[in-house]
C-alpha cells in the first residue's frame, strides 16, 4: 500500500441506513507516512478508527469543517481516546473561529482539561483562507454557505454566529484532494477542482445531477458522492451514475481506502 492514503471512517448524513458501518457520519483520515490527520469528527468515528486498524499515538491534526453534530459529535471521545495513550507528541486541533471557545468550556466541563494532558495540544481558530502545512501535506479552507440557511432564525431569537463553515483543498506531494464537507450549492466549490485526483462531495445538499454533468468535461480523478442520506437515496443516486456511464464517479463506502 502508498505511503500516503485517504481512509473514509464515516459517510452518513446522520440518518439511519441500513449496516452499522453506513451510520457512522463525517469521518476522513489522511495518512501520510506515520502521520495521521483527521478531517471531521462525526458520531461513531472514533469506534471506526479502531476497527480499521489505526493507531491514536500517530494522530498529528485534527481539522472540523462545521459545527452540525454529525461533523462534529465524536470530537471529545475521540480526543480523550489520544490522552488515554499517554503520548507525549504535539496533536493540533482546528476549529471554525467562533467554535474555539465554546469547545474550551465544554472540554472543562467534561473534565478534560488541557493543562493535564501529557502533550502539547493547541487549539487553532481558524476563517476561509487559512492555510496549513505540515510535512507531505497542506491544507486550504475554502468558505461556504452552508450554515447560511441559520442567518434569519437565529435573529429572531436574539442569537448571532459567524455561520463558518468550510471546504477543504488538500495537497499532498504532487496529489491534489477536494472534500467539500457539507454545501449549500455546487457551484461554491466547481472552480476549486479542476486537477483533483480525488474529489469527495456532499450528496445530499446539491444537485447530484448538475454535479454529473460537470464531471463529463472536468479534468479531474475520480469523484465520489459522500454524506449519504437513507437506503432509498443512495439507491437513486446509484442509478443516476449508472445511466450517466462514468466510471470515475463513486458512491463512499465505510473503511474505503484511496491510495494517493
Amino acid at each position: 500500500m502508498s505511503a500516503h492514503t485517504l481512509t473514509i471512517l464515516g459517510c452518513a448524513a446522520n440518518r439511519q441506513v441500513t449496516g452499522d458501518d453506513y451510520n457512522v457520519t463525517s469521518g476522513y483520515l489522511l495518512k501520510t507516512g506515520e502521520r495521521l490527520a483527521l478531517f471531521d469528527c462525526g458520531g461513531g468515528v472514533t469506534g471506526a478508527f479502531l476497527r480499521y486498524g489505526f493507531d491514536f499515538t500517530k494522530v498529528s491534526d485534527i481539522f472540523i469543517s462545521h459545527t452540525h453534530p454529525d461533523h462534529v459529535s465524536d470530537l471529545p471521545l475521540f480526543t480523550q481516546s489520544i490522552y488515554l495513550t499517554k503520548r507525549t507528541n504535539r496533536l493540533n486541533l482546528f476549529l471554525p473561529i467562533d467554535f474555539v471557545q465554546p469547545f474550551e468550556q465544554y472540554m472543562r466541563a467534561l473534565y478534560m482539561y488541557r493543562e493535564v494532558f501529557p502533550f502539547d495540544f493547541t487549539v487553532t481558530g481558524y476563517r476561509e483562507g487559512f492555510v496549513y502545512s505540515a510535512g507531505d501535506f497542506s491544507v486550504r479552507a475554502i468558505g461556504n454557505s452552508h450554515l447560511s440557511r441559520y442567518r434569519e432564525r437565529l435573529a429572531k431569537i436574539g442569537e448571532s454566529s459567524e455561520l463558518l463553515s468550510h471546504s477543504f483543498s488538500i495537497t499532498v506531494g504532487e496529489t491534489r484532494l477536494f472534500y467539500s464537507a457539507d454545501l449549500d450549492t455546487f457551484a461554491e466549490i466547481r472552480s476549486y477542482l479542476t486537477g483533483c485526483t480525488y474529489v469527495l462531495i456532499d450528496s445530499t445538499h446539491v444537485d447530484t445531477d448538475e454535479v454529473l454533468a460537470f464531471v463529463k468535461d472536468a479534468d479531474l480523478g475520480a469523484l465520489i458522492f459522500t454524506h449519504l442520506g437513507d437506503d432509498n437515496e443512495i439507491a437513486r443516486l446509484r442509478e443516476k451514475i449508472a445511466r450517466s456511464g462514468l466510471d470515475r464517479v463513486l458512491i463512499a463506502e465505510p473503511g474505503l481506502t484511496l491510495e494517493l
